[in-house]
């Protein structure tokens, strides 16, 4: 599991250098698939709080997606409640960046013109 490995990264660099991280921050894309495993990671470290970072995301793929895939985004059409609950997230906390959002919405190849 990635945040277990994470974890165990984390000792070894600790012990080798006698240092600790005095703050893990983590930042993950808009998908759902990558908000699991970042939730994944952060519960391994015993972290609640996730940024949404829309720079992080493959949205101008254009050979994974044929249309703009930002308006179809489960974090933005499912209530947050309901989606920490499906997906077993109730521990964390999720920052959501709208302005990231607004960016990345136009920057899409099909109105990267027009953005």
């Amino acid at each position: 599991m990635a945040g277990n490995w994470i974890k165990e990264e984390l000792a070894k660099i600790s012990t080798a250098e006698g240092r600790q991280f005095d703050e893990i921050t983590i930042r993950c894309s808009p998908f759902q698939r990558c908000m699991s495993t970042s939730g994944k990671i952060a519960e391994a470290l015993s972290i609640s709080d996730i940024n949404i970072d829309y720079d992080y995301c493959e949205w101008l793929a254009t050979w994974l997606y044929a249309d703009n895939p930002m308006p179809h985004i489960a974090l933005r059409n499912t209530n947050m409640a309901q989606l920490k609950t499906q997906c077993g997230w109730e521990n964390l906390n999720f920052t959501d960046n709208d302005q990231g959002f607004e960016v990345a919405n136009g920057l899409h190849p099909e109105s990267k013109e027009a953005g």
